[in-house]
């Protein structure tokens, strides 16, 4: 394993112990001294807003070069036609790309999302208007997917009108096996 990714998990990891300590003390202060100092437990929550912003911005670099080493990974196994599964002494990785989908929302693209729960035989007066018409049924994002990807995998034909609403894309994922820690 290269050097700086040892370095980064290291930090990574004393880092989320530090957080942890201070924290916890954190908590202790705010119930003991500073239980009636709003002015104090404004700045605190003024602080930790800005650490949250900075934990999720670090969690975006990361998940960014993540997804970025998947996708390398897997046109890598599939350039090359090499076996699926790759050995180190740190973990196995089993690449994967699979066919993926995106259904349209209805309050970004309210046209496709109608022709689609038409094609679905879903009434548009279960749909609702916003206004003056309740909305009685609603889509399950996950459970749309999953319908519409096995009859993509089975090779059916999407229902009418479904095939204009809806957009495929290649997904990567790698999947990880530890076999020792990053450290060890």
């Amino acid at each position: 394993m290269i050097e700086q990714a040892q370095q980064l998990f290291e930090s990574v990891q004393a880092n989320h112990k530090n957080v942890y300590l201070l924290t916890n003390a954190i908590r202790l202060k705010v119930a003991g001294e500073l239980a009636e100092n709003l002015e104090e437990m404004a700045d605190v929550l003024y602080s930790l807003n800005e650490c949250g912003k900075l934990q999720d911005d670090s969690a975006k670099i990361m998940r960014g070069l993540k997804a970025n080493l998947e996708r390398l990974v897997c046109a890598i196994v599939t350039r090359d036609s090499l076996p699926g599964r790759i050995e180190t002494s740190y973990c196995a990785a089993q690449p994967n790309i699979k066919m993926s989908l995106s259904i349209p929302a209805r309050s970004t693209k309210p046209e496709q999302f109608l022709t689609m729960m038409r094609a679905l035989g879903v009434s548009e007066d279960l749909l609702g208007d916003g206004d003056t018409k309740p909305e009685v049924v609603r889509v399950h994002y996950p459970g749309a997917v999953e319908m519409i990807s096995e009859l993509l995998a089975a090779g059916k034909p999407l229902p009418e009108g479904l095939a204009d609403a809806v957009k495929t894309f290649p997904e990567y994922k790698v999947k990880l096996t530890a076999r020792k820690g990053i450290l060890e």
